[in-house]
């Protein structure tokens, strides 16, 4: 029988590893939809100047947190109260994403807030917008990873 602490460092361990290999997948289906719409990658300096490094930054440093501490929690469920399932790891999975999305775009519109004025539909542009672009694109990736980090443990 696994004890909670092993069962915690086995969760992160495996979740941290199953938010890299989502997000490295994440950005090669996102470099694979530029390159097939618009045949260039002058559109991905665009698409960075848009969304910026230190939100990007934000992002990938609040999913490796979210990933750390939600995997830690499931693999207790999973290892030491027996509750394996699919199901589980692949919600776990999307609340990752959801929750970095919704960090980087309240970092986003507080630098918004901060250095400028805020536009009229601030709405669409920092909390429907992200959630419309990451959602579809993660979800291959998030159910590929719910599924390997399942059968890791």
């Amino acid at each position: 029988m696994t004890t909670i602490f092993e069962a915690q460092q086995i969760g992160r361990k495996y979740a941290v590893q199953a938010a890299l290999v989502t997000e490295l997948a994440i950005g090669c289906l996102a470099l694979t939809f530029l390159l097939s719409s618009t045949g260039s990658l002058s559109f991905l300096g665009g698409i960075f100047e848009w969304i910026g490094l230190p939100t990007f930054s934000v992002f990938i440093l609040s999913t490796l947190l979210f990933s750390y501490l939600l995997g830690q929690k499931l693999a207790v469920n999973i290892l030491t109260k027996g509750r394996k399932s699919y199901w589980r790891c692949y919600t776990t999975a999307i609340a990752v994403v959801l929750l970095s999305t919704g960090v980087a775009s309240s970092f986003t519109l507080a630098n918004q807030l901060i250095w400028h004025s805020l536009p009229e539909n601030w709405l669409i542009l920092y909390v429907a917008k992200p959630i419309v672009w990451m959602v579809p694109l993660s979800i291959l990736p998030v159910l590929m990873a719910g599924t390997w980090y399942q059968s890791k443990l």
